[in-house]
């Protein structure tokens, strides 16, 4: 029988056309006795397979010269990279190590080897080493430390280590460790410790304090002296948002406008709001704050600022470069390698050095000698003393110089290199590594300039500072930019080496010097220590603020500390009386119901506010608790005497509770009620004191919940900084800060302000002759401080600002410009011209955020508008009249009516704030869409109503809204074209798995059609042996077209689609039972199938998760006697049910558990027991697909129990049946 092979057109390929030729020159020899024409193509098969094995050895042979020839030129840079590489033994012995690495150890390479590494570890670094070497052996991921080697000179160095396991083929581990220098790194963080602890230091003897806050917007950090003054503790804020804490004067709509600009991760300045403290005043705080972002733009939170302005006064801490304050330096490196030929031209050049648009250019290097580059920082003498090491064919280490890189810049670079010889001694150049040092120099510069810039602002940021020796004597008394020292003995003159109490201060109570020496003695900081001078004939006041310093043994060497002149401080306390009189009056009138309570005899008096508030007459509602008790619902009666009896007794924090009050109206209205006990200052009576808010409107929306206690409280407009420089011709160079207020430098473009002089900006007022004495005091180069100006806006009103500068000198004290901060003092300034009535139009217009004002008369509908609202809608002052027709012809006809009806419904009963939406037509035509906003207020001397309120532009808010649905439907549609493209991939990925798969089966058919012909054709030709080996061809062939199956079946598996229902596991079950007897009847296999719960899946995959499961119990329990095989299900400690299958076979050893679902893998040889070794594999990603996992656990000859579960998330299960109902919708 004469079969032909069934196979490809082995002569199409190359290798097989130029074997075929040679087996055609090389054959001159015929066979000895006529062969079958059959019998004769297998030996020329044969013979032409022989060449092709012959030519495939040559080009491995030649793959393997190329190979040793890299591996001598990667020797030579393993040994010159800029870290040392070193291999442990599991014992610790140095079995490898680099040059690098031995010169980082201080040893010669020979004699590190086999000797133990933890000797060149510092004592106090050994335990650090030891756990760092134990966790790396024992685990299978990298891990790092920092420790400090101690190498034989004597000299320490600092390196990090990075370690990864390695295991070797007789399962010993050995250990892959890198060194990196980090000991420049360690450097420059220990000086920006330093640097920061300066700046807290004087943060701390400040006004101002720093705040931290995460992701989430709640803070995590608080630091600063704001909390010495009044009581105000950290440990209420941490952990809660600023709009969690009992925070007063901010409206409603301040605190979504704050919230909103969060959500956008924007900068904000200047937020405004006041806090009751401990002692019961109300203190003002000013905050400013910036987002903060990982390296990968992932948003982290916020840090910023924060400033007591209760007294009205500038800032007084030190301010500095945010962007610097809590930046980490790193050391990087961009490391490359490069190789010179005999004349010392680059030939060569690898690594970071081209991976960059803005890096080296190769090309510009390739061909050239390294003096021949545009090289700069090295003179001649260096370059002379370098080429003569070259030509004596030495090695160099770190060679520094500067080149300028594509992008222009000047980078900084440090180069060793080796000379390389060929095997006859003569030299063939260099190679070498080069390592980019830009970054440390930059960080070194931008490290100085950044103390430079702390100690320049601190300086204008305080009168004046002192440092004390041990024994509390003035050592040093320095002043702030231009200003003037107190009379002697005050001057620094006069203070060094006395003591504090040797100085002239007046109006010291009796025993205070001696209270204060104790405290020095004990080494306690102190701050805003109050001292009163007298200056002349004007008796100054005095604020002192000090840390103690200490020795790196904790002794006690000193004291530094800041002091201020607040003498203007104290004088606007007084003045401020009768405002904080005019304040209370507001919160009256805010809708705040106020009310005392006398402990003893537990009688209330009611305020006539908190009677007006529930709608009540001032004579309807009498001041007893059986009056209190009547309106209180019952079911929060008992709860609110019990809180109250409690507080009383325990005197603990702040009294608040929240229940319900009876409206005149017959409402219930929720109230919000806070208090707490204070005594009298005369009698020293105690009494209970609080007040009611009513909060059913925060009950009924969670979002107003949070913001509505600040409803009816006031906003205080307070100042803003902003910083400027100048270059040495006194022209300015830069001018930011104060984002949300005006400075000089905003009123111009940038062009209008950066290089200019002061005198060339549009300042009014200046006396004569100011300019030129500025100028002069300029041109000594002095600094100045509080020095005003005024000007004037485009809208014609006036700003007032003070400013301070300081001149700035380089290193070699060349002077090279001023720096210096502003101050905006505008509201002080205009506060004590303003008449009551303009104040309470100021506090509105900033309530309303100062966005198009109006006020009108609630009875005669007479309409006022202020001159932004008009240039909000590109209107004159005189083109918009004050009657309601003027204002009527300007909305939109469609928003008319239910404007009018929302404003007289509001004006008829004027409860809570009055909002209303609609369009306004624009002097250009254009309908702009508002949010009205408004209060009805009433003159309490008079009796007059007046409504005032804001319009706010919101037109971009309605078109981003309308912009977000078109998106919204946009991406469902991509969504949908995604989808299809998926589907389609799918399919082709089908046909590519078809075609590899008939691709590999064609070469298979063509060996067994082969060695088939030969078993038929050429037995009688054939030795036993010959036909064994073609029996044993056939049966592997037979093996990998199986295989080629499992793996197709495997792919189609893993993609096709979840049809999700019910599954009955043990029914399943039973079916396979029976099939299994079946198929082997022979044998006797005790099989129990307990009643499983019912299983959420696709029953045709989980079919086959229990076949194959199933069918390796039966297997493997072939030759155990006798077998048992047991099918379950358990339950764990969160309900969730695992189903096992278990048996009593020849198990494995656990050790191997992690390679059980590892496809091809197998624990057993095929002789022993047969497969393909897919099967767990299919199982594992059956299970994986379903939402859970699988596991096994055996024992070696003692059976082994495989273990799955499915959807361990019940959200996960409806998430994926939703997932595939879509699919099936899509694809329908």
């Amino acid at each position: 029988m004469n079969k032909k092979p069934v196979g490809t057109e082995l002569g199409a390929f190359p290798l097989r056309a130029a074997a075929e030729e040679r087996c055609a020159d090389g054959m001159t020899e015929t066979p000895a006795r006529p062969a079958p024409e059959s019998a004769h193509e297998l030996l020329h098969e044969l013979q032409v397979h022989r060449i092709e094995l012959e030519m495939q050895n040559e080009t491995l042979r030649q793959s393997q010269i190329a190979l040793e020839e890299s591996r001598d030129r990667y020797i030579e840079f393993y040994d010159f990279a800029p870290v040392g590489y070193l291999t442990l033994t599991d014992q610790g012995l140095i079995a490898e190590i680099n040059l690098t690495g031995a010169a980082m150890l201080g040893m010669d390479r020979a004699r590190l080897l086999q000797h133990r590494f933890s000797p060149s570890v510092t004592a106090e670094d050994q335990d650090r080493w030891h756990l760092h070497f134990v966790g790396a052996l024992r685990l299978d991921e990298k891990l790092d430390c920092d420790v400090t080697l101690l190498r034989p000179d004597g000299s320490r160095l600092e390196v990090r280590l990075d370690s990864l396991r390695l295991t070797k083929e007789d399962k010993s581990s050995m250990l892959r460790v890198v060194l990196t220098d980090i000991t420049e790194r360690k450097r420059v963080q220990e000086t920006l410790r330093a640097s920061e602890q300066s700046f807290h230091d004087y943060t701390d003897l400040s006004a101002d304090w720093y705040w931290e806050q995460d992701a989430n917007f709640r803070f995590t950090h608080m630091s600063g002296g704001v909390f010495n003054k009044g009581g105000f503790r950290v440990a209420d804020s941490l952990g809660k948002t600023r709009w969690e804490l009992p925070i007063e004067s901010v409206g409603e709509e301040q605190w979504a406008e704050h919230r909103a600009l969060l959500g956008r991760h924007e900068v904000f300045h200047d937020f405004t709001y006041s806090v009751r403290v401990a002692d019961g005043t109300q203190r003002w705080y000013l905050v400013s704050g910036k987002p903060v972002f990982a390296p990968d733009g992932e948003f982290l939170g916020y840090r910023g600022i924060g400033r007591d302005i209760s007294e009205r006064k500038r800032a007084e801490a030190a301010l500095r470069d945010s962007e610097q304050r809590f930046r980490d330096y790193a050391e990087l490196s961009a490391d490359w390698f490069w190789e010179q030929d005999a004349d010392l031209r680059f030939s060569r050049l690898s690594g970071g050095a081209n991976n960059t648009e803005e890096g080296i250019r190769v090309a510009a290097i390739l061909g050239k000698t390294r003096w021949e580059l545009p090289i700069e920082g090295v003179d001649d003498s260096d370059w002379v003393a370098h080429r003569a090491l070259l030509a004596r064919r030495e090695i160099f280490k770190d060679f520094v110089y500067g080149l300028r890189v594509a992008d222009g810049s000047l980078r900084w670079f440090s180069v060793s290199g080796k000379p390389v010889f060929a095997a006859d001694g003569e030299f063939a150049g260099y190679r070498g590594s080069t390592h980019d040092i830009t970054d440390r120099r930059r960080a070194q510069e931008a490290q100085q300039a950044s103390e430079q810039r702390f100690r320049d602002y601190a300086e204008l940021s305080a009168d004046w500072f002192w440092e004390q020796d041990a024994e509390f004597r003035f050592t040093e008394v320095s002043y702030g930019a231009g200003i003037r020292p107190m009379v002697p003995p005050f001057s620094d003159r006069k203070s060094v080496g006395r003591h504090r109490w040797d100085l002239h201060y007046v109006n010291v109570p009796d025993g205070f010097w001696d209270e204060h020496r104790r405290l020095l003695e004990a080494g306690q900081p102190f701050n805003n220590l109050r001292l009163q001078r007298r200056d002349g004939d004007v008796a100054r006041h005095v604020e002192l603020s000090g840390r103690p310093l200490f020795d790196g043994l904790g002794r006690l060497i000193g004291y530094r500390g800041t002091g201020r002149d607040i003498t203007e401080q104290v004088i606007s306390r007084e003045r401020l009386e009768k405002t904080l009189r005019w304040l209370e009056q507001a919160v009256r009138a805010g809708g705040i119901g106020l009310w005392e309570r006398d402990i003893a005899t537990w009688t209330f008096r009611f305020r006539d506010n908190w009677r007006a508030l529930f709608g009540y007459a001032a004579d309807e509602i009498n001041d007893t608790a059986a009056e209190f008790d009547r309106l209180v619902h019952p079911d929060d009666l008992a709860r609110i005497q019990a809180a109250g009896r409690a507080h009383v007794e325990s005197l603990g924090s702040a009294y608040e509770i929240r229940f319900r009050v009876r409206h005149k109206d017959g409402s219930w209205r929720w109230v919000l009620s806070r208090g707490e006990v204070m005594s009298e200052p005369v009698t020293g009576q105690r009494i209970f004191v609080g007040c009611h808010l009513d909060i059913t409107r925060q009950m009924r929306n969670e979002e107003a919940l949070h913001a509505s206690e600040q409803r009816f409280r006031d906003y205080a407009d307070l100042a803003a900084d902003w910083f400027w420089e100048q270059d040495a011709d006194l022209r300015f160079t830069a001018m930011y800060g104060g984002s949300g207020h005006e400075s000089p430098g905003t009123l111009h473009a940038p062009s209008d302000t950066i290089g200019k002089h002061a005198w060339e900006l549009p300042y009014v007022d200046a006396p004569e002759g100011f300019w030129d004495a500025h100028r002069q005091l300029l041109a000594a180069h002095q600094a100045f401080a509080d020095l005003p100006f005024g000007y004037r806006k485009p809208d014609g009103s006036m700003r007032y600002v003070l400013v301070s500068g300081k001149p700035i000198f380089d290193a070699a004290g060349r002077f090279t410009g001023y720096c210096g901060v502003g101050h905006d003092i505008t509201e002080q300034v205009v506060s004590r011209e303003k008449l009551e009535k303009t104040q309470r139009w100021l506090e509105q217009a900033v309530r309303a955020g100062s966005i198009g004002l109006w006020e009108r008369d609630v009875d005669g509908w007479a309409l006022g508008f202020t001159n932004n609202w008009k240039s909000l809608f590109g209107y004159a002052e005189d083109e918009i009249g004050s009657g309601a027709e003027d204002f009527d012809r300007l909305v939109h006809p469609d928003d008319l009516e239910r404007v009018h009806a929302v404003a007289r419904a509001y004006a008829d009963n004027p409860h809570g704030e009055y909002e209303s939406r609609f369009r306004i037509r624009h002097k250009d035509g254009s309908w702009r869409w508002v949010l009205s906003r408004g209060n009805v207020l009433t003159d309490a001397a008079t009796g007059e109503r007046t409504w005032m309120g804001s319009h706010i532009d919101i037109t971009n808010q309605m078109q981003a809204e309308q912009k977000i649905a078109e998106l919204a439907a946009l991406l469902e549609t991509r969504v949908k074209a995604r989808t299809a493209e998926l589907e389609e991939a799918n399919r082709e990925l089908d046909a590519f798995n078809f075609s590899v798969s008939h691709d590999l089966r064609t070469p298979l058919r063509a060996i067994e059609g082969f060695s088939q012909a030969l078993l038929e054709d050429c037995d009688e030709q054939l030795d036993q042996t010959g036909r064994e080996y073609l029996r044993r061809i056939c049966k592997s062939t037979a093996r990998m077209g199986e295989l080629i199956d499992a793996l197709y079946e495997l792919s189609r598996m893993a993609r096709a689609p979840l049809h999700l229902g019910p599954v009955d596991l043990s029914a399943i079950a039973q079916d396979l039972v029976v099939e299994l007897r079946g198929q082997d009847p022979q044998r006797a296999v005790a099989i129990e199938i307990a009643a499983t719960p019912l299983a959420q899946g696709d029953a045709r995959l989980l079919r086959i998760v229990l076949t194959n499961l199933l069918g390796n119990a039966w297997k493997f329990t072939a030759k155990t006697g006798p077998a048992r095989i047991v099918l379950g299900a358990q339950r764990d400690e969160e309900g969730r049910v695992i189903y096992f299958l278990r048996d009593n076979g020849v198990g494995f050893d656990m050790q191997f558990a992690d390679k059980l679902f590892r496809v091809f893998h197998r624990l057993h040889r095929e002789e022993e027991f047969p497969g393909q070794g897919v099967g767990l594999t299919t199982v594992q990603r059956i299970v994986a697909r379903h939402g859970g996992r699988v596991w096994g656990e055996a024992e070696r000859g003692a059976g082994a129990t495989f273990y799955f579960t499915l959807w361990t998330d019940t959200a996960l299960l409806a998430d994926a049946q939703g997932n595939i109902e879509d699919a099936e919708v899509q694809l329908r």
